[in-house]
């Protein structure tokens, strides 16, 4: 059995008696060990030594400071359970000849509407085929077959501009129709870029016409 610093209620009795007659911050142990001696009987009392009365000290000062703490958090116990009562109350029944209570009402869950794209025929503006593509007909190679399922072009309302050097169109040039600038990566062989590119007059018959052409006035960056 373990040794118990204070062991009964007698001992406790006295060792309350004497820390209350203590004077300092912190008692005394040495002076309450002889103290305590002077009241060992041998039956309900018996000897302790300093490390002892000072072991159960420390279990003490832990005990108070729960009750303390108990004490204090009472108010708020009682409140607590004063609002649970009152919550957990059922509710009360309905005065006689009073209309049921009606549940609310059941929705169904929300879902979004299915939304189809509009179906427009295709149109032809500015000799462009705008509007949803053409499917591929039937038995037209959809396995990768013969290429059918490209879509077609239709046919144009009216007869298209032709193609044009805009660098000869742009310095008044006669050949426009015919330049090798005509498509989008073609280049004028009738004016030089370098020239034109550097506000050079001589343009028009500097030896950097065309895809291949030196500039013999400018540098070409």
């Amino acid at each position: 059995m373990p040794f118990l610093p204070v062991n009964g209620t007698v001992e406790t009795k006295l060792f309350l008696e004497l820390i209350s007659g203590n004077t300092t911050s912190k008692p005394d142990f040495e002076r309450m060990a002889i103290q305590w001696c002077a009241r060992v009987d041998g039956k309900t009392i018996f000897p302790k030594l300093p490390v002892y009365l000072r072991t159960y000290y420390t279990s003490f000062e832990h005990n108070q400071a729960v009750r303390a703490s108990a004490k204090q958090a009472e108010g708020g116990a009682k409140l607590l359970k004063k609002v649970n009562n009152i919550t957990n109350k059922p509710p009360a029944a309905s005065p006689p000849g009073a209309p049921p209570v009606s549940e609310p009402p059941q929705y169904p869950p929300f879902s979004a509407p299915h939304v189809v794209a509009p179906s427009r025929p295709p149109s032809i503006v500015g000799g462009l085929l705008m509007g949803p593509s053409i499917q591929p007909t039937a038995g037209g190679g959809g396995g990768g077959g013969g290429g059918g399922g490209a879509a077609k072009r239709g046919p144009d309302k009216q007869k298209r501009a032709p193609n044009t050097c805009q660098t000869c169109v742009k310095n008044k040039g006669e050949n426009a129709a015919t330049c090798s600038g005509r498509g989008s990566r073609g280049t004028c062989d009738y004016f030089c870029k370098v020239c034109l590119k550097n506000a050079g007059s001589n343009a028009a018959t500097c030896c950097g016409r065309g895809a291949k052409g030196t500039c013999e006035h400018f540098m070409e960056n």
